[in-house]
Formats: C-alpha cells, sequence, structure tokens
C-alpha cells in the first residue's frame, strides 16, 4: 500500500488518512495530559517522540493542504506512495477532517520552540517544516464540516489545550509555586524579552523570594546582550548567545537537587538547542525547591508555556 521506506507514513495512511489523524491526536492529547502534570513525552528521546510526532503531522498536513474537497475526497498519492496492489485506491489517498493539528502545533512550535514545527517562514514540500501552519489557517480554520465531523474531540479540545499562559518580569519580584522536588526533575519555560540590553531573571527557589540571594538555580537576559547562568558565586555560559528583542527562548533546566547543581539549555526561535551551563552549583543551598521567581532589574521579558512539576520528584 505504501513504499516503506518513506518516513512518517503508517498502515492507515493510504487507506484512510482519517485514521492515522486519529492515531497521532490520541498520542498528542496523551502527551499533552503528561505536559499539565511536568511530564516531557513530547520530546521523549526513547520513543523518538518529536521527530515521529513532528514529521508524521507535517507529512499529513502538507497531503490535507492537496485537496479540493471535503473529508473523504481523494488525492494523487505522492510518488512512492499507496503503490501496492493490495491498495483501495492505488496511487491515491482518502483524505481526512484535518482536525488533528492545533494542539500538536501548539506544543512543539509554541511552547517547544522546535524549527521543524516552524511557522509561514518554513518550508513547504511533502516534508515541509511550515506544512502543519499552513494547512491550520488555510484549511482547518476554514473548513465547515457536518455536525459529525464537527463534533469530534480533536476539534473542541483544542479550544482548551492552546492557550499560552504567560507572565511579566518586571521590577515587582513575581513568585509561582509548584509541588515541591527534592530529586532531578526538570523545568522548562519559553522567555521573550521586551528590548536587546534588558536585565532580568528567572529563578528557581524554596519559597517565593525577591533577592536574588534567595534563588538557587538562575537564568538571565543580561544587561550586555547575552544569555547566562549563575555558577556558584557568578554568572557565566559555557557558549556565548546573543538575544534579540521580540525573540521566544526556550529554556530547560536539567536539576540535580541532592547534588545542588543544574544543567541549563537554551533554544532562539527558529534556531538548535545551546547548552549554557553544565552542572552548574546552586546559588543557595536549598534541599528542596518548590517556586520559579521571575524579575527585571531593567526592561521586562514575558515568560509563557511553564512546564513545572507537579508530583513529587
Amino acid at each position: 500500500m505504501f513504499n516503506s521506506s518513506t518516513n512518517n507514513v503508517g498502515q492507515e495512511t493510504c487507506r484512510d488518512l482519517r485514521h492515522m489523524e486519529d492515531s497521532v491526536a490520541s498520542s498528542i492529547l496523551t502527551a499533552e495530559t503528561d505536559w499539565i502534570q511536568g511530564g516531557d513525552l513530547y520530546t521523549d528521546t526513547s520513543m523518538s517522540a518529536e521527530d515521529r510526532l513532528v514529521g508524521s503531522m507535517n507529512v499529513m498536513a502538507g497531503l490535507e493542504s492537496r485537496r479540493t474537497a471535503g473529508p473523504d475526497s481523494l488525492i494523487t498519492a505522492p510518488s512512492g506512495y499507496c503503490t501496492g496492489s493490495g491498495a483501495t485506491h492505488p496511487n491515491q489517498i482518502v483524505i481526512g477532517p484535518g482536525s488533528t493539528y492545533a494542539i500538536g502545533y501548539n506544543a512543539y512550535h509554541n511552547r517547544l520552540n522546535v524549527p521543524a514545527m516552524a511557522d509561514a517562514s518554513g518550508s513547504s514540500g511533502l516534508h515541509g517544516t511550515a506544512n502543519t501552519y499552513n494547512w491550520i489557517q488555510d484549511g482547518l480554520l476554514t473548513q465547515s464540516l457536518t455536525s459529525d465531523q464537527g463534533n469530534h474531540m480533536t476539534l473542541f479540545e483544542a479550544l482548551t489545550h492552546t492557550v499560552e499562559v504567560c507572565k511579566t518580569a518586571t521590577s515587582a519580584w513575581a513568585n509561582t509555586a509548584f509541588t515541591a522536588q527534592t530529586g532531578t526533575p526538570t523545568v522548562k519555560l519559553n522567555a521573550t524579552p521586551s528590548a536587546n540590553r534588558i536585565n532580568a531573571v528567572v529563578g528557581l527557589s524554596n519559597g517565593p523570594q525577591s533577592i536574588y540571594t534567595g534563588l538557587a538555580a538562575i537564568a538571565r537576559f543580561n544587561p550586555s546582550g547575552f544569555i547566562d547562568a549563575y555558577n556558584g558565586t557568578g554568572y557565566s555560559a559555557l557558549t556565548s548567545v546573543p538575544y534579540t528583542s521580540g525573540t521566544k527562548y526556550s529554556f530547560w533546566f536539567q536539576l540535580n537537587i541532592p547534588a545542588q547543581t543544574y544543567n541549563v539549555y537554551v533554544t532562539p526561535e527558529g534556531g538548535s538547542q545551546v547548552q549554557i551551563g553544565a552542572n552548574y552549583a546552586f546559588r543557595l543551598s536549598a534541599p528542596t525547591l518548590n517556586n520559579v521567581t521571575y524579575h527585571a532589574e531593567a526592561g521586562s521579558d514575558q515568560i509563557c508555556s511553564f512546564n513545572l512539576p507537579l508530583g513529587g520528584n
């Protein structure tokens, strides 16, 4: 039914794309529930979750964009797809309702800043990185579906699972609590600076804080225009990463609370992940972490897409 050497296809791609979309939707909803609970199934490396889900979404969205009629209509299959004699419609694909994509796009583009899940600036073609965005904008949001199609869970769940939760770091100290952690949890968030040379921090601590010395693990947009992190007695960075006003940066803290150390990674929007801190020492000893603190000494930044631990770890 399809050439098994092609990427991001499944047993149902040719027979009925709807079933592939439903399969990917169930995986995304599982990962979304896990995200809400502080997990990282979206990026689980043991099963290449990110590559497989992002790749599948882009291929399927690209196929949806080829349709000239509604769900269950036929499109011509790409070269190498659906060529087997057992195919219901050889060299064709039965298109689905195309309602899988909003939650996954929000997770991989808005939250996780994955380059392969791009906006309109991405690439086109069968595996185009802009395919999912373009289908959502030009197809999914504009189509009219029957009551049966329009009542599908992948449509209405997108209303509650694609909302960005943000805070703005200003001169006032702000705090958000999370379940107390004593092991090796991770914390992820996005931050967007308001200008090129601000001085703003996000820090993890034991309880709400209103002074720098109360923070344990800290990342900063520094006043020289670069991103750094605190290592024991001062700020430093393994790699110089400049920041630009209005650009989103994804931060990933890997914490080792028993050892009182942490790793920090940052991914610029549209760029690659860079490690800026490795085994950095906490600024303040903290046997428990249960709070994230935001503060800007100069300028401001917007903090969004929190992935904070809910269960104790």
